[in-house]
């Protein structure tokens, strides 16, 4: 991207060029950069899409209002052929890059923090409602075969297996009061600063359905970066999840694990996902744990 349009933004909002401008590596949708301008740190999220921010923005500021932990909305708009958004810069890393140096004491602590957040999270009501709520799973599954068929990484029947394992879950699903939940705070988005929750940034959607997810996201995305997944034992007990639902978090595990592995070797925002031998030995590792977890849990449905 052109530094002159990044200029031309900052002019436009601040009144003045900015002092520094960094691109983040961060952002597999969102070209990202951090601003430095009258002394103060911003984020500018830019997109190519059309109206990109417009259900972002009102989020984070329905957010603000819960007492969620989000950055403030700045400036959002639109310029040529680009969408942006400014917000307020939070001190902190995301979770997977501070996740190794964290004591264990740090990582419960995080994890209460992150059940709060969620519980917050409940109250949202700016969140596009899907019927039935589930159907996002057989929907990330099938895209999952798609993509394992045409990257030749991974058996796609890996992914069509999850899909049949879906139906042991049926009644759950149906039975479950759906809530609003952020849905994509994982090893990602989740900004660590001193051991401590500082921050959710990127919420661009929120979930609707079972919280769940988020936890088994976290725990696939843990391992495959070769990392213990000892906070994820930790939110479940923060969570209070029960007995079923600890079982859902094991099949959604394996669903993300399946979508995980088709994502290798693709391209986003101009990055390339990992591909070699050793993360396909990895994912093909992880979801053979996975495997037999579920296959242990599924016993007591």
């Amino acid at each position: 991207m052109n530094d002159s349009v990044v200029n031309a933004l900052c002019i436009q909002v601040f009144g003045a060029a900015p002092d520094s401008v960094r691109r983040a590596e961060t952002g597999m949708v969102n070209t990202v950069y951090i601003i430095n301008a009258g002394g103060e740190r911003y984020v500018l999220r830019m997109s190519k899409e059309k109206g990109a921010y417009a259900e972002s923005g009102c989020i984070l500021r329905e957010a603000a209002h819960l007492g969620l932990p989000v950055p403030e909305v700045i400036a959002c708009g639109a310029s040529g052929e680009y969408e942006y958004m400014f917000i307020s810069f939070i001190e902190g890393e995301d979770l997977g890059l501070v996740y190794p140096k964290l004591t264990d004491s740090e990582k419960r602590i995080i994890a209460e923090q992150t059940a709060e957040i969620q519980r917050k999270a409940e109250g949202l009501i700016c969140v596009t409602k899907p019927e039935p709520w589930y159907g996002f799973a057989e929907e990330m599954l099938v895209r999952a075969e798609e993509r394992l068929r045409e990257n030749g990484y991974f058996d796609p029947g890996k992914a069509s297996l999850v899909r049949q394992e879906a139906v042991y879950l049926k009644g759950y699903f149906e039975s479950l009061a759906p809530v609003s939940y952020l849905d994509d705070i994982s090893t990602k988005n989740l900004l660590i600063h001193k051991g401590r929750v500082s921050g959710v940034i990127d919420i661009d959607e929120v979930g609707f359905g079972d919280p769940m997810t988020f936890i088994a996201l976290t725990r696939t995305a843990l391992l495959s970066m070769s990392c213990d997944d000892d906070i994820c034992g930790y939110l479940l007990d923060a969570m209070g999840a029960s007995e079923i639902q600890r079982t859902a978090e094991t099949f959604y595990s394996l669903m993300y694990c399946a979508d995980l592995m088709s994502e290798r070797g693709m391209t986003f925002n101009g990055r390339k996902v990992e591909v070699s031998k050793e993360a396909v030995d990895r994912f093909n590792a992880i979801y053979k744990a996975f495997t037999e977890r579920w296959e242990e849990r599924k016993k007591a449905l």
